[in-house]
């Protein structure tokens, strides 16, 4: 299934957990769909394993209507967007 001009949403925050969060994204890209990784700042982020991350933008910069799905990982990550306002 190509997911061709799809936009894919992911949020991502410090001790993300790391598989949860580039599984998903790396396969999304391979079949095609554009993914943008969200965070509450400009990170850098570890993930619980390790995996450092750099954020694309930050969730106060994005809008639902943009994208067609969205990947929020475990972790703490989960735990810390919900404390954003």
């Amino acid at each position: 299934m190509s997911l061709t001009g799809t936009r894919i949403l992911i949020f991502a925050a410090p001790l993300y957990e790391d598989l949860e969060l580039w599984y998903p994204k790396i396969r999304l890209e391979e079949e095609g769909a554009t993914t943008v990784v969200a965070g509450i700042d400009g990170g850098p982020y570890q993930g619980k394993r390790g995996y450092p991350l750099t954020p694309d933008t930050t969730v106060d910069k994005v809008e639902a209507k943009d994208f067609q799905g969205l990947v929020i990982p475990g972790g703490y990550a989960p735990d810390i967007l919900r404390r954003y306002p």
